[in-house]
C-alpha cells in the first residue's frame, strides 16, 4: 500500500469541499476539474485542482465575459479556509 502524502490528503479534502458546493459538479479527473454555475444566470466557472511535486495548485476562471466580479477568488479562498489552508 502506498503512503498518502500531505499534498494528496490536502487534494482529497479540497475536492471533497468543492464537490459539496451548490451548483458544482466534477467534470474531469486529471487535473480534477469542477464546474460551478452562477445562481442567477447559470454561467459556468471552472475550478481546477492538481498536485505538482509536493504542492497542491488550485485555479479558477470564468468561461464567459470579462469579469467574474471576484467570485472565483472568493470561492477558492472559502474552500481553502474550510480545509484549514
Amino acid at each position: 500500500m502506498r503512503k498518502v502524502t500531505n499534498a494528496e490528503a490536502a487534494l482529497a479534502e479540497i475536492m471533497s469541499v468543492l464537490s459539496a458546493l451548490p451548483r458544482t459538479r466534477k467534470v474531469a479527473d486529471a487535473p480534477a476539474t469542477f464546474v460551478t454555475r452562477s445562481a442567477l444566470w447559470a454561467f459556468p466557472d471552472v475550478t481546477r485542482v492538481w498536485i505538482e511535486g509536493d504542492t497542491v495548485h488550485i485555479a479558477g476562471h470564468l468561461i464567459y465575459g470579462k469579469s467574474d466580479m471576484g467570485v472565483n477568488k472568493a470561492r477558492i479562498t472559502a474552500v481553502l479556509a474550510r480545509v484549514g489552508l
